[in-house]
């Protein structure tokens, strides 16, 4: 989003390493701020080309077409092909049918839901105490790894991002990129649900 630079900037500061769920559709409006992730050495991970839940659900030709799209459109900005397995289903992968899940896992995808968010972008959560909020209590429910949902189009992300990290960092949380070696950590959800 417009704020992407500004997120990368935070992260930088902090010595924090971030994967990104990108939409392809996102990524052709900014293919500039895509590069600067890569740059940074932060992880690309896909999120679908349109983050149109209706299309991903109505079949699964559509769905994986879609994310395969999106894989395009990473590959038009950084001029190469990134290997991409793992992805994230917009609204979370019950979404999508059981079944879709499965293809997708025959297709070599990995799809990873998130155990912790910050309510970024939730109409009721309209304060950054209530984002801080929100992330610190949902983070709680588990004992193990977080996978925290934020959104880098939303401002009061990146005016929270500090308070978050300093916080997780004080409870003994890392953060690192995720690769598909991830669902070997107690706590992540990824794959089929268990």
């Amino acid at each position: 989003s417009q704020y992407t630079m500004d997120l990368l900037a935070t992260l930088e500061r902090l010595d924090v390493d971030a994967t990104f769920f990108v939409v392809g559709a996102y990524v052709k409006k900014y293919p500039v701020y895509l590069r600067a992730i890569y740059e940074q050495g932060h992880g690309i991970a896909n999120h679908s080309y349109s983050h149109d839940a209706v299309n991903l659900s109505s079949s699964f030709k559509n769905c994986l077409n879609d994310f395969k799209r999106c894989e395009e459109a990473v590959a038009e900005a950084l001029g190469f092909e990134l290997a991409m397995p793992i992805l994230r289903v917009p609204y979370g992968a019950s979404t999508i049918p059981v079944g879709f899940r499965t293809d997708l896992q025959k297709n070599g995808y990995l799809w990873i839901d998130w155990n912790a968010l910050n309510g970024d972008t939730e109409k009721d959560i309209n304060s950054d105490q209530a984002v801080l909020g929100r992330a610190f209590s949902t983070a709680k429910r588990y004992d193990g790894s977080i996978v925290m949902l934020v959104h880098d189009g939303k401002k009061r992300t990146i005016r929270t991002m500090e308070e978050m990290v300093k916080h997780f960092r004080e409870q003994g949380y890392e953060f690192r990129v995720l690769d598909t070696n991830i669902e070997k950590i107690p706590g992540v959800r990824m794959g089929l649900p268990k």
